[in-house]
């Protein structure tokens, strides 16, 4: 074989060389593209726990299904997000229940048994309802959003009939007592005393409707 052929053959050999080393480079690079936003993904905060809005296992719930949706599932994350999210009220409690202990050493499953265990032995039924009956329609609140923390407040009051028979929550009843004493909308009030709270409730909501309608406040004034 000539000089002239081997120095072509070895020409060619180092071009295909160079062409399957581009080709991996770039296939490589694609794969990093598409690695990238996974690896850098963040997982999105999640609302501190408001125990006038939801008891602590509802909240512990909907946590839960918020790890499962963003693949978090080391404990030690799950320790980390419900601390830097669960609120500084519940922050503070929680040094305290693990008084003498660094809580962020604590295990998740130990954080979260101890406050299901509070909240379920602590709540003083009377407390509550002193809170129930002295909730008033805050500036800026609607009156859906009054009711909202009306009936979360009430799920600590244990408002259950004394019958043994019936057993049954007259929780609605109350919320309507306290809309009628509350209220600072007289024709409000006069619309939720008419009737028990099924009906009363609407009309009232009605009656409401029809002022939003013609230019009054949505909320209460500021």
């Amino acid at each position: 074989m000539s000089d002239s052929s081997q120095m072509a053959e070895l020409l060619a050999a180092l071009s295909e060389q160079q062409r399957t080393m581009a080709a991996l480079i770039t296939s490589l690079s694609q794969n990093s593209l598409r690695e990238a936003p996974t690896a850098k993904a963040s997982v999105p905060s999640f609302p501190p726990f408001d125990r006038t809005k939801e008891t602590w296992d509802v909240y512990f719930a909907r946590l839960g299904q918020h790890f499962e949706a963003h693949r978090v599932v080391s404990d030690n994350r799950k320790r980390a997000f419900l601390l830097s999210w669960v609120g500084s009220d519940t922050f503070e409690l929680l040094q305290k229940l693990f008084a003498g202990e660094e809580i962020a050493n604590v295990p998740y499953d130990s954080l979260v048994a101890k406050l299901r265990e509070y909240w379920k032995t602590s709540v003083h039924v009377m407390a509550a309802r002193c809170l129930f009956y002295r909730q008033c329609l805050q500036p800026g609140q609607t009156y859906a959003e009054w009711v909202a923390n009306l009936r979360g407040i009430g799920k600590d009051c244990q408002f259950l009939c004394p019958d043994e028979k019936c057993g049954k929550s007259y929780l609605d009843c109350l919320i309507r007592d306290v809309i009628v004493t509350n209220t600072p909308d007289e024709q409000v009030r006069l619309a939720a005393a008419k009737s028990f709270f099924g009906a009363g409730y609407r009309d009232c909501r009605s009656s409401r409707d029809r002022y939003e309608s013609h230019g009054d406040n949505q909320t209460a004034p500021t």
